[in-house]
């Protein structure tokens, strides 16, 4: 359901979900499960069931979509993804809908193996052009780099873990509403140190763990993974990583195969000259 809901922002082309919930309140009266039905009159129902189903926004989603869904899913309907597809393709959206007839809700570790190269082909035709002519150690540094790009502890649990890796210049502190908890507050950091910047959310304002949402390096005394540090040349940045999957007038970017991060590269004289990393984690 939230992977559908941010397919209506302009930065992705393609997003992929498995077995997803698109209409709330037909699921409340298909499901079996009444545990599904707790859940939807407990956090959905107060929210407004069409407010939060994707169904409800099939016209102003803006990426293509590809469904995936077993086809003896009986916890989430295969019929949820299938009216997906119809709203999409009434709002003339480009969407396709792949069906795994054995595998129930959550597939097993084989399951996802087989679905794994409708999701390949699937974001090269739309989102990863470039991911056609990567190699296949290319694309697992690109994951790899995408996901924790440098070369430090950086992303380890707790606040103490951040604050080791050097002498912190400044730290700022916002609160923000937990937006699954109603009334918990989220603390959102930012870290600045000489030639790095760091940000992240504390989810209820505790220490012991946080959730990485943007990293900046601009010195090259801050390590980086496969030898890009900064002042590394554009050559080593395609031998290691392939061929960028976007470019625009100042960086080029690399994203995650699975969407879990992105990671832009400033090129000045065909050289690095600042690596930033965004992640959508809430």
């Amino acid at each position: 359901m939230a992977i559908l809901a941010a397919a209506r922002t302009t930065l992705l082309r393609a997003v992929v979900a498995f077995f997803p919930v698109s209409d709330i309140a037909e699921l409340e009266r298909s499901t079996p499960y009444q545990s599904v039905r707790d859940y939807v009159n407990a956090v959905c129902r107060p929210q407004n069931l069409d407010k939060v189903s994707p169904i409800a926004a099939a016209g102003s989603i803006n990426a293509a979509i590809l469904l995936i869904h077993g086809g003896r899913d009986d916890r989430v309907p295969l019929a949820q993804s299938e009216a997906m597809r119809k709203a999409l393709e009434a709002a003339h959206k480009s969407v396709e809908l792949r069906v795994l007839p054995g595998a129930k809700h959550d597939f097993s570790a084989a399951q996802f193996e087989e679905a794994w190269p409708w999701v390949v082909g699937f974001l090269a035709s739309h989102q990863m052009l470039s991911l056609a002519s990567r190699n296949p150690e290319q694309q697992r540094r690109v994951n790899m780099f995408t996901e924790q790009g440098w070369a430090s502890r950086l992303g380890a649990r707790g606040i103490k873990n951040v604050r080791q890796l050097g002498a912190v210049k400044r730290e700022r502190v916002t609160l923000t509403e937990n937006p699954h908890v109603r009334g918990r507050k989220d603390e959102m950091r930012e870290f600045t140190f000489d030639g790095m910047y760091v940000r992240a959310l504390f989810p209820g304002r505790s220490h012991d763990a946080y959730l990485l949402q943007e990293v900046e390096i601009t010195k090259p005394r801050w390590k980086v993974k496969y030898g890009l540090n900064i002042g590394a040349t554009r050559a080593t940045m395609l031998e290691m990583l392939g061929q960028p999957d976007g470019e625009k007038r100042d960086f080029v970017e690399y994203f995650h195969s699975l969407g879990i991060g992105t990671a832009r590269i400033w090129l000045v004289d065909d050289r690095i000259a600042k690596l930033e990393w965004e992640f959508r984690a809430d």
